[in-house]
């Protein structure tokens, strides 16, 4: 740039003396100028060689040099500049894309948290690189390790294991038995090769509750197969054991030989033995029929403890904590000593060298706001009534079947298996729920849930007591078994009682719309062929009639008992003999009274 700045200035010089010497020809005459022109051009070469030099230099030190650091410094400042706000552009975004990087870091890792399932990211070394915090809830009972550290085993299994899928391609379901039968179900995931060295991930579920639910339904079902099977044979054996009992009955009461009245009375001893072992399958098949009062259970437990302790071996030590506040339920208190019985007995006979029985009556509420104490509680108050021994315990294989009529883990001889299936019976016959938790070698402990009500004053009177025998009465038998049909007639002849008898409910409807007029009360089995005991009375109840009604059976298959009692509150199990049936009949006929016509015949009409 200097040079060609010098090389201007030069051709400056030169065009100013061009000039001047044109200016020069212009005023001086032409043959003055001829003259002088050769002393003129010399005059200008040597004052240009004069002024040359020291003007190069002169435009080099005051002209050009200072131009030259200038623009030195001002390049330098420009070319400068773009490389210090490229740095500082660089650090200001790396730093922004770090914060970044924390940031996704955080919100990947709240993310995973409020995920249920367990998550766990493993390197191609299974090293732990991520795991969530439902994964390290599960640490206690799968053994899963912090991050860094080897994973070799899930629970029980090894992991090597668990990467071979299964062949239905379902998850792989671990069961850890020292954690009270925790359920899992874990499926391995490989991972790209880039990342993480070719790891893995493993999703791990806990299942309990499900696997619980689902052993509880089936258990259900099997129960209410078992149970309708059951109390379909008890009605059939009933039939019978009223055959049995009420012939014997009438025998004994006959002009017969001692010895014979004896082995009559013999037979109905049995008899009554035979039918509490049919009302137990009855309680189990929750078809038996019994009156619920409201009762308060704190005094009637601390009575039943007072006689467990009588009743139980002494090497067993009785404690209870049922507390002072009153707790109401409507409940049968009969059952409920059964059910105490059963599960105290049982608690002593895991308890052969002795061990501690205690009970316990704890108020539970369930509300949508909190989970419930078992999954089928519904909403409401509820009354859990424990029992706890530390005996010898249940395996845990057998406790679905533990409710099972006739099932049994005692020697041959020694239980008929129908005490835990009773109890079952009850405690669903009066809408509760009744669960087991056993451990063996520590004990076990049922748990019995009733719905609590709110206190009442007082409690319905009983029943009337035994009354007097009949004054002649009608009353219209319907039964459809022949030999129940004729015991019970003779067993109302006996007592004093005129009998018009039918074999089904179509034929006892004809008959009652005939003799309605003089029948004082109607006495009907509940499942019949063609019409049902309740279907004839609530015809008979749609025409008009107020005439009283008895039904009597072993088993109501159609209706439940609340519908059938919405017919008529008169009830009666059987098998039946005179001393249960007479007190029902005169309560009945008692309800409606209706004076006997004087046409009435005095023989039963067959």
């Amino acid at each position: 740039m200097a040079l060609r700045v010098r090389f201007l200035v030069l051709g400056a010089i030169f065009v100013f003396a061009g000039m001047a010497v044109t200016l020069l020809v212009t005023v001086v005459p032409n043959q003055q100028l001829y003259e002088h022109l050769p002393d003129i051009l010399s005059s200008l070469a040597v004052l240009a060689a004069i002024l040359i030099v020291p003007l190069w230099f002169a435009l080099d030190k005051w002209i050009l040099a200072p131009l030259e650091k200038q623009s030195l410094a001002t390049n330098g400042q420009a070319a400068s500049k773009p490389v210090i706000d490229e740095v500082t552009d660089l650090v200001a975004s790396h730093g922004k894309l770090e914060a970044r990087l924390v940031h996704e870091e955080e919100f990947l890792s709240q993310v995973l948290d409020q995920i249920p399932t367990g998550i766990v990211m493993l390197d191609g070394e299974n090293r732990v690189l991520v795991i969530n915090s439902a994964a390290r809830k599960f640490n206690k009972a799968l053994g899963i390790p912090a991050v860094g550290e080897t994973v070799r085993t899930i629970g029980p299994i090894d992991l090597a294991d668990l990467e071979v899928h299964r062949e239905d391609g379902l998850p792989h379901e671990l069961t850890v038995s020292r954690f009270q039968n925790r359920n899992f179900l874990v499926e391995t995931r490989e991972l790209s090769e880039d990342i993480a060295r070719k790891g893995m991930v493993l999703v791990i579920s806990e299942v309990t509750r499900e696997r619980q639910a689902q052993q509880r339904a089936e258990q259900q079902e099997r129960l209410a197969a078992v149970g309708q099977l059951a109390a379909g044979i008890a009605h059939d054996f009933n039939n019978l054991l009223m055959g049995i009992m009420g012939f014997a009955e009438l025998l004994s009461d006959d002009d017969v030989p001692e010895a014979a009245r004896e082995d009559a009375l013999r037979i109905v001893n049995m008899g009554e033995r035979a039918s509490q072992l049919v009302k137990q399958i009855l309680d189990f098949s929750r078809t038996s029929e019994v009156e619920r009062k409201p009762a308060n259970l704190v005094p009637f437990l601390k009575e039943s403890v007072k006689l467990l302790k009588r009743t139980l071996p002494e090497n067993i030590k009785i404690s209870a904590d049922l507390g002072a506040v009153p707790h109401f339920v409507e409940v049968s208190l009969t059952q409920m000593q059964q059910v105490l019985t059963n599960l105290a007995v049982n608690a002593s006979h895991a308890m052969k060298s002795g061990g501690e029985l205690t009970l316990a009556l704890l108020a539970v509420s369930s509300d949508s706001a909190s989970p419930p104490a078992i999954p089928d509680l519904q909403q409401g108050r509820w009354l859990a009534l424990s029992l706890a021994d530390t005996g010898s315990g249940i395996p845990s294989e057998v406790q679905s079947k533990i409710f099972e009529p006739f099932f049994t883990t005692k020697p041959r001889g020694e239980g008929t298996g129908l005490g835990l299936s009773q109890v079952f019976g009850i405690v669903k016959q009066h809408g509760g729920f009744i669960e087991l938790d056993s451990v063996v070698g520590t004990g076990t402990t049922f748990t019995v849930y009733l719905p609590e009500i709110d206190p009442t004053s007082e409690e319905r009177a009983d029943g009337i007591a035994e009354t007097p025998l009949g004054g002649g009465e009608t009353v219209l038998l319907v039964e459809d078994e022949e030999t129940v049909r004729e015991v019970v007639s003779r067993t109302l002849d006996h007592l004093g009682y005129q009998v018009i008898v039918a074999c089904d409910g179509s034929e006892g409807l004809a008959v009652y719309r005939e003799q309605k007029s003089r029948i004082q009360l109607i006495l009907t089995d509940v499942v019949m062929p063609d019409l049902g005991g309740p279907e004839m009375v609530k015809i008979i109840r749609d025409e008009g009639s107020n005439t009283p009604v008895i039904f009597m059976s072993g088993y109501p298959l159609n209706m439940s008992p609340s519908q059938i009692r919405s017919l008529s509150p008169f009830w009666i199990q059987k098998p039946l003999n005179s001393s249960s049936l007479s007190p029902v009949v005169r309560e009945a006929l008692a309800s409606c009274p209706m004076e006997v016509t004087p046409d009435d015949s005095t023989q039963a009409i067959q």
